[in-house]
């Protein structure tokens, strides 16, 4: 019995559908454009702050790696015994 109510259902609402094809294009193309435009804000978001992070660890990367060169320099000046250097390239 429900499916039968189901159907009358459909069946107004397609034709009210039918009497107004332009309207309900565009409302269906509004839908996609608004669905679309959120989730590009929301990962061109994500996005953004990864790369954000990325370019903070790679300058930081840099430093240490520019600190430890600095470091082995004043080693090897003052004739101390190299230790193990720590591999940045990983």
């Amino acid at each position: 019995m429900e499916s039968n109510g189901a159907d009358s259902r459909l069946r107004v609402e397609w034709q009210v559908v039918k009497h107004a094809p332009v309207s309900f294009g565009i409302a269906l193309l509004m839908l996609s454009l608004l669905i679309t435009g959120g989730l590009y804000w929301h990962f061109h978001t994500k996005l953004e702050l990864k790369t954000d992070k990325i370019a903070f660890l790679r300058e930081e990367n840099d430093r240490l790696r520019n600190e430890i060169k600095r470091l082995v320099k004043i080693n090897t000046l003052q004739g101390a015994p190299l230790e193990e250097i720590p591999d940045t390239k990983k």
